[in-house]
């Protein structure tokens, strides 16, 4: 339902805000319980984690079975904590990952070339919009290479990349 979205947005949305104690609170509430099923509740509490830069907890909760197949977060987490060999296993086993998912591991990773491959690859603005809107890509938006993608995608050059 609308509520069920509107409510998991903004939990999303807190918690990239940092504001970490309004989302914990939420996300212990009774309400929370009943509009989410576990995996919705796991990966919001994966994404909590993983925004205040723990890891290892945000890995322990990737190892539940109902995260068994959520590829993204599994591999920005395993590539926040430099795990070469899960990354590569993914990339090995799982053809459905996308150009934006591969971007964002080389963008933690620092490997610019591989990054900017990927990202050039991505043709619509949909696909450059999710990048653009996360911390992982800071380090870069005031590049040269990373301009010439936004305008390729017809996004805006933004204070943000002056």
């Amino acid at each position: 339902s609308a509520n069920r979205f509107n409510l998991g947005i903004y939990i999303e949305k807190l918690v990239e805000g940092k504001k970490f104690v309004a989302a914990k609170k939420l996300m212990q509430s009774k309400n929370f319980k009943t509009v989410f099923g576990e995996k919705k509740q796991l990966w919001l509490l994966w994404w909590y984690y993983y925004h205040q830069e723990y890891y290892i907890k945000a890995q322990e909760v990737l190892k539940d079975s109902l995260m068994a197949k959520e590829y993204t977060s599994q591999l920005i987490t395993y590539a926040q904590l430099g795990d070469r060999k899960k990354i590569d296993s993914l990339f090995i086993n799982k053809v459905d990952l996308s150009y934006s998912d591969k971007a964002f591991v080389y963008a933690i990773l620092k490997e610019k070339d591989s990054m900017y491959h990927y990202l050039g690859k991505i043709y619509r603005i949909k696909g450059m919009k999710i990048p653009n809107s996360r911390r992982e890509f800071d380090p870069y938006r005031k590049e040269e290479r990373y301009k010439e993608l936004l305008k390729k995608n017809y996004l805006p050059i933004t204070h943000w990349n002056e």
